[in-house]
């Protein structure tokens, strides 16, 4: 009789506990389809397929947990499915509605995403034995990872990347000077997270910690430390599975994706293992070594002969007509669209979009193209203590003076390090720079050139000075409010529509004007100097503009990889050679300069004018075959493995450089 009362009380209990948790599961999807309901139809920003797959997904982790919990009384694998359900809504939440990023439902770095934070989850799990901690913990980090990505989405388009993680001091600086807009998905995806912590924390408030659990069941403890051995290494094995395998790779993924394909946690997460360089597997000295004997560097000749050697790498400097056409108020680059005398014109492929301006400065200082590695380059290929030779080092070996100059912060990308590691001479940053002038509260390319104009004036008659100024003139973002122009540009089929777009246009006019007025300084100076000046990457701006000029509803049209396409021009003060590639990439541009302005090659040099001939554009995201073939980079590593063994005995291999070949001696 007591033991049929003792039934029926527990499964009284049983039952009441299963209805308080229908009920918590009840009122949590309540308010939370209000929420993306009214996202959806007040603010466009998800779709009811998105909310659809969260509410089945996420409906299926936490009502399973639940029941395992209040039907089988199972504690640890109903804890896995309730962090199971954190770890989807962090990820739907986080990402999707508070960063707007939207990688296809149900594709390999869709669930990549989930499985990561899970295994974050599992291993905070592993110590604490506690939904809690490990949700307050990782729930934590992952909202300002995701507020992060959602604020750089809006000055740069794109969100977090690995190598961010080198310039944060430089982003700290000028973090004041953006407009953040706090958009109806970042509210909505904050109050979502927090009912998510709600039904979770309230749900299992009575949860005993590890060391209560232990105690109380003493013979068990083995048994649970087991159980948590293998909860932390399930965990640390989805880490071993991105971070330690080649399976993406195979599968066709790769680090120079940004977060809007990859995820925002995959994605630093992938990269990370690119941020140290093992030796390729199929990397062979011999091919090197083999490439030097049919490429020997000429001899140096008599420095009084050469030309002076300015490089311009203006930031985001690009020529948006490339999408399609549209009428301004006045011509955007008069000078650059018009001259024509002593000035060779043409687009290069650049490697990176919006952003990451290190990578364009190493391809084009280096002419190692960072698409058969992807790696963070000046983080991983240029180390202290180490001799690279490179663009720099040639030059200094032919007696020149070799200075750089960046108009900003020398805590960027390491600059300080990787300009000196290089053997620049002489080094500018913002802060060794007199008289300089702002707009929009960065350096404008006029006054920064007037420094270069100084130094060629102090300069000794013999002196034969290469200059490498990186600019900032056009840096994001966008939407500065008292930019005052001496003559803005306006779209004139829609005045104020884009003002982004009209403030973009209205910079780079200002840098046509300055280029002008570079080459109307040189062109009456009796020492022959050469002017190259390319863009690094092309701008963020509204991209409804882009998709009404090119004229396509779609995102980005990236057959052809538009997006990444820069000009690039020549000019000198005398009369150039006709040879010059007009479509090209950027890690080939510097042996075209050596080449244009008469100097002697290097090996490396002429095997990169070589292999032009045959793949005139090779990025990381595309290569262009002779006969016009726009392939997929990840599908022509296979083709290119000689020069990607020449890349690595170049830059990481540098004690087994073949002599004469990367340099003259």
């Amino acid at each position: 009789m007591e033991n049929k009362t003792m039934e029926k009380r527990i499964n009284h209990q049983n039952r009441q506990r299963f209805v308080h948790a229908a009920k918590l599961f009840a009122i949590y999807y309540v308010i939370e389809l209000v929420l993306l309901l009214i996202l959806r139809f007040c603010f466009r920003g998800a779709n009811l397929r998105d909310i659809l797959s969260y509410c089945v997904v996420s409906a299926i982790l936490l009502l399973g947990g639940m029941m395992i919990r209040e039907l089988w009384h199972k504690r640890v694998p109903s804890d896995l499915m309730l962090l199971g359900f954190a770890a989807y809504s962090f990820y739907f939440f986080g990402e999707r509605i508070m960063s707007e990023v939207y990688v296809a439902i149900g594709t390999l770095p869709y669930w990549m995403n989930v499985a990561a934070i899970w295994a974050f989850l599992l291993i905070v799990y592993g110590f604490s034995v506690s939904v809690r901690i490990p949700v307050g913990v990782v729930g934590a980090f992952y909202i300002l990872l995701s507020v992060i990505n959602a604020v750089l989405k809006q000055f740069r388009g794109r969100g977090i990347d690995a190598i961010d993680f080198y310039s944060v001091k430089a982003a700290m600086k000028v973090a004041g000077r953006f407009r953040y807009r706090v958009s109806a998905g970042m509210v909505i995806g904050l109050l979502c997270i927090a009912g998510m912590f709600w039904v979770l924390f309230f749900y299992v408030k009575g949860q005993k910690s590890f060391s209560e659990w232990k105690r109380e069941s003493p013979a068990g403890s083995m048994k649970n430390k087991a159980a948590r051995a293998l909860i932390f290494a399930a965990g640390v094995g989805v880490f071993v599975f991105i971070l330690g395998t080649d399976v993406l790779e195979k599968r066709g993924y790769t680090p120079a994706y940004s977060s809007e394909r990859n995820g925002v946690l995959f994605n630093i997460l992938f990269q990370l293992k690119y941020l140290s360089l093992d030796v390729p597997d199929d990397y062979d000295e011999r091919v090197v070594y083999e490439a030097a004997e049919r490429y020997v560097s000429g001899e140096p000749g008599d420095l009084s002969g050469y030309p002076n050697i300015i490089v311009i790498m203006n930031e985001a400097l690009s020529d948006l007509s490339v999408y399609g056409e549209f009428e301004t108020n006045l011509p955007v680059l008069p000078y650059l669209d018009s001259a024509d005398q002593n000035m060779k014109k043409g687009y290069a492929y650049s490697s990176v979009y919006a952003g990451n301006t290190a990578v364009s400065e190493y391809e084009f200082l280096t002419g190692d193209s960072n698409a058969l590695f992807q790696t963070m380059p000046y983080a991983t290929m240029i180390k202290s203590g180490t001799q690279p030779q490179t663009l720099v080092s040639a030059l200094n070996e032919l007696g020149y003076t070799t200075i750089a100059m960046h108009s900003y912060y020398n805590s960027a990308y390491r600059r300080t390090t990787v300009y000196d590691v290089l053997g620049f001479d002489r080094i500018f940053f913002m802060e060794d720079m007199e008289e300089l002038e702002y707009l929009r509260e960065f350096a404008t390319d006029a006054s920064q050139y007037r420094t270069i104009y100084k130094m060629f004036e102090q300069k000794e008659d013999s002196e034969r000075l290469f200059v490498f100024n990186v600019t900032m003139q056009n840096h994001m973002d966008y939407d500065y409010e008292n930019a005052e122009f001496a003559e803005p540009i306006v779209l004139t089929e829609y005045p104020g529509q884009y003002k982004q777009v009209e403030q973009y246009l209205s910079c780079i006019h200002e840098s046509d004007r300055a280029f002008r007025e570079l080459t109307d300084y040189f062109a009456v100076v009796s020492e022959p100097t050469v002017i190259l000046m390319f863009g690094d990457h092309q701008p963020k701006l509204e991209e409804e503009f882009y998709n009404r000029i090119a004229g396509t509803s779609d995102s980005y049209v990236e057959e052809n990889g538009i997006q990444y396409l820069v000009p690039h021009v020549m000019w000198a003060n005398y009369e150039l050679e006709e040879s010059f590639c007009g479509l090209t990439s950027l890690n080939y541009l510097q042996a075209n300069l050596m080449d244009a302005a008469g100097l002697p090659l290097t090996g490396y040099q002429q095997y990169l004018l070589k292999l032009q001939q045959q793949y005139p554009v090779i990025s990381s995201h595309y290569v262009i075959t002779a006969g016009g073939s726009v392939r997929f980079t990840q599908d022509c590593i296979g083709d290119l493995s000689e020069y990607r063994s020449v890349m690595y005995n170049h830059m990481s291999n540098i004690s087994h450089n073949p002599p004469g070949f990367f340099h003259y001696r």
